[in-house]
């Protein structure tokens, strides 16, 4: 997704910097002044439609890209503690709290998935 998210901001300066050359030379006269305030115009509006696309896709790498963090070692020291304490017996929490977890990890790989295996097959 930052490939994505370069590769637009990279067209949106592109923009940025016609909209300002084209401001520049309309104090020239080798172009006529409609063609010119049309051009000006038509890329104002790309540049418009460009940095919402940019934003949108802000939003959902913000919302959807959480680091994870390596939890193993976590909860394999609290199973010890809660198994010294009561053999055989692991808390809810504990349990809800690995569940959950997983669920984040299962997330990731399904989103990764098409990703992934490209990538192996490459090596």
């Amino acid at each position: 997704m930052d490939e994505l998210i370069g590769e637009i901001e990279k067209i949106v300066k592109s923009i940025d910097s016609n909209i300002e050359r084209s401001k520049r030379m309309i104090d020239t006269p080798i172009m006529n002044d409609n063609s010119q305030y049309y051009r000006l115009m038509s890329l104002s509006i790309s540049l418009e439609k460009w940095e919402s696309v940019l934003n949108m896709i802000m939003k959902y790498r913000n919302s959807r890209c959480i680091p994870i963090e390596k939890k193993s070692e976590h909860f394999s020291k609290i199973i010890e503690v809660q198994i010294k304490g009561v053999p055989g017996f692991i808390t809810r929490p504990t349990i809800y709290s690995m569940i959950e977890y997983i669920k984040q990890l299962e997330w990731k790989i399904d989103s990764l998935n098409g990703i992934w295996k490209e990538r192996l097959t490459e090596n």
